[in-house]
């Protein structure tokens, strides 16, 4: 079966027009790549708590070591019970701005409510998210996510890998969207909550 040179002209334009596409891309990818923020969590201890039944997991530095500036550091957690009593809460913390490959000292404190977690004394676990979130100078929002697993002190649990004493970390997750993409999202969101009110 024979071609004409009309079909291999057009299968060259595709493949030129292919590899521009994926040329321009890696250059995109490679261009968000170095405003970058990456946000790391370290300074880990567990003091003793005065409080009966509460513990507490600390953190005193918050680094980033992307290639680019972290703006507008957001950095909070929240966790209820079914009947909205705190098992795990946490402090905002704020800071306008972080350069590349520096930290900053933080107080960290999450407060673990074990007398609100259901359980067997001493054999009580709690799997706790803490949420980073900042912007690059580009508009775009990184969100990062530390998932903790921590475990009563003096309980029958051995961990692996532990940052400190009874808390392992589960996941890091980091998930960015450009701000024209949230505000989109979060237009969508609202229109779709009216037409249900309708």
């Amino acid at each position: 079966m024979e071609f004409s040179s009309a079909f291999w002209s057009a299968v060259a334009a595709v493949a030129s027009a292919l590899t521009a596409f994926l040329m321009w891309r890696t250059s995109l990818q490679s261009y968000r790549q170095s405003f970058r923020p990456e946000l790391i969590i370290s300074g880990w201890s567990r003091p003793q708590s005065q409080e009966v039944g509460v513990e507490k997991i600390c953190f005193s530095i918050v680094q980033n070591a992307g290639p680019g500036s972290a703006l507008h550091v957001h950095i909070n957690s929240i966790l209820y019970a079914d009947d909205n009593r705190p098992k795990a809460t946490m402090g905002t913390i704020r800071d306008s701005l972080i350069p590349s490959n520096q930290s900053r000292s933080v107080d960290g404190e999450i407060r673990i409510c074990w007398k609100n977690i259901e359980g067997k004394p001493g054999s009580k676990s709690l799997s706790f998210c803490i949420e980073l979130l900042c912007w690059d100078t580009t508009g775009v929002r990184y969100d990062t996510n530390y998932r903790l697993l921590i475990v009563e002190l003096g309980s029958n649990y051995h961990l692996q890998d532990e940052i400190v004493r009874g808390v392992m970390l589960q996941s890091r997750r980091i998930v960015f969207h450009p701000v024209w993409y949230l505000k989109l999202t979060n237009r969508i969101k609202k229109f779709k909550e009216k037409l249900r009110l309708h």
